[in-house]
């Protein structure tokens, strides 16, 4: 937080080692958090007075890179329009990995889906079979999703490589464990 920093500068500690004088032994076994790799990305991204609540929104992630608190909280907390915290969502769901900080599986996927259909295209049904058959869906129940859909018999097929597809072969990916 800026206030620790503000009254604890790194600089100031006495024998205070920064990343140029540790071996790199050290510095290679240093791991990055969900919400430092997150941020990394999107900070250039953000208005400097946006960053606060990236790194709020981001640390309030649970253990799936889920959303843990409703956004509206987050505004409260912070005295600022809630539109802001949505716009800062945005780009941090657009992040690597895809649809990080969305409040369900079934938003990250969303975010997933329209991200894909900037450069590629996702089956039309792709959309339907997240919000209308997520439960059958997240169980890999793809003929009954088509009965639900009522899909012709190829189509469940066709979704369900798509979705086996994209969960292990596309990098900016986040599937969740259902």
């Amino acid at each position: 937080p800026q206030e620790f920093t503000e009254r604890y500068p790194a600089s100031s500690h006495a024998g205070a080692a920064s990343g140029s004088d540790l071996p790199d032994d050290q510095l290679a076994g240093a791991t990055e958090t969900l919400p430092q790799y997150v941020l990394r990305q999107v900070a250039t991204e953000l208005q400097i007075d946006d960053r606060p609540l990236a790194a709020h929104i981001l640390t309030s992630l649970n253990e799936d890179g889920l959303l843990a608190i409703p956004l509206a909280e987050i505004a409260l907390y912070h005295h600022v329009p809630l539109a802001r915290i949505e716009k800062v969502l945005r780009i941090i769901q657009m992040a690597d990995p895809l649809g990080v900080g969305s409040p369900t599986p079934q938003a990250a996927l969303l975010v997933q889906i329209e991200a894909l259909n900037e450069t590629h295209s996702a089956p039309p049904l792709a959309v339907q079979a997240v919000t209308q058959g997520m439960d059958l869906l997240s169980h890999r129940r793809y003929l009954a999703l088509g009965r639900l859909l009522k899909l012709s018999t190829a189509e469940p097929d066709r979704l369900h490589a798509f979705f086996i597809y994209n969960t292990n072969n596309r990098s900016k990916s986040f599937i969740p464990s259902w």
